[in-house]
């Protein structure tokens, strides 16, 4: 890591935060921050390491505290760094609902999720 990008990041906690605009520079480089400049995968471990999940009966992750879907909070957080839309859904690539790490996370419409599980059913006989 160089120092310039070092000094921006620790100036950048200092100020509290990152322009949107800097962290998608810095994501195209391979390096993801919060908007505090917080590097995600550390905060994401540590925020999902304390078991304070839960897996509902349609197999998703919920957070206890909440109720929150754990994969529409990653998306949120570090894939838009927006809340989600209305009609916004969050699709699992892999079609495992409890892998939600951030590559194997999509957001779609729900009409490109429908079409996606559809063609996925039938080329592959799954959901």
């Amino acid at each position: 890591m160089s120092k310039g990008l070092i000094a921006e990041i620790f100036n950048a906690a200092v100020r509290k935060k990152l322009t949107n605009e800097r962290r998608r520079e810095l994501a195209k480089e391979g390096k993801f921050y919060t908007a505090d400049g917080t590097k995600y995968k550390r905060r994401y471990r540590e925020q999902l390491s304390e078991k304070n999940y839960y897996v509902d009966k349609y197999g998703y992750k919920r957070f206890q505290d909440s109720n929150i879907l754990v994969h529409r909070w990653v998306a949120e957080k570090y894939i838009l760094n927006r809340k989600l839309l209305p009609g916004e859904e969050v699709h699992h690539k892999n079609r495992n609902k409890l892998d939600n790490r951030i590559k194997n996370l999509q957001v779609t419409t729900h009409g490109a999720h429908m079409t996606k599980h559809l063609v996925s059913k039938l080329l592959t006989g799954k959901k």
